[in-house]
């Protein structure tokens, strides 16, 4: 793997970066150290919780990639739902 970005070096993240490593394996698509390295990149640039969900959702999914603006979309379809609900 490539060095983690010092902002992602969380507990929260590594967990689910190895989820998503392992996800990428479980549908035979391999992710290549260059891949890994621009992805990391992408993710660095969010903060940590649009990090995280952005893989979270890729992995409920079934993604091969990561998609922040999905991600972001996603939660704010949740809290238009929790507001609905009176959450």
């Amino acid at each position: 793997m490539p060095d983690l970005p010092a902002k992602l070096n969380t507990p929260e993240f590594i967990e689910i970066w190895a989820d998503w490593q392992c996800h990428r394996k479980e549908i035979r698509k391999k992710l290549t150290l260059t891949c890994e390295k621009y992805q990391l990149r992408k993710m660095a640039k969010l903060d940590i919780k649009h990090a995280i969900a952005t893989v979270k959702l890729s992995i409920e999914n079934g993604w091969m990639g990561l998609f922040p603006e999905q991600a972001e979309i996603h939660q704010q379809q949740e809290s238009a739902f929790d507001r609905m609900v009176g959450k």
